[in-house]
């Protein structure tokens, strides 16, 4: 796995967890802990697929 890549799904996950465990995430989210993490693992998915439309917009 590439450097870039490992640090941006760490920052993420710990990210995350922070938020989590402070409870700032749970009044906009809820309390369901596997209805989020599949809301998360969408929404990051999709962080992915604009990003990398981004990139290749940029490629010569």
């Amino acid at each position: 796995m590439e450097p870039p890549v490992a640090a941006a799904g760490w920052s993420f996950s710990h990210g995350f967890a922070t938020l989590w465990l402070t409870a700032n995430l749970q009044d906009t989210l809820g309390e369901d802990q596997v209805a989020i993490s599949k809301q998360v693992r969408r929404g990051l998915a999709t962080l992915g697929e604009l990003a990398r439309r981004q990139l290749d917009q940029e490629l010569p």
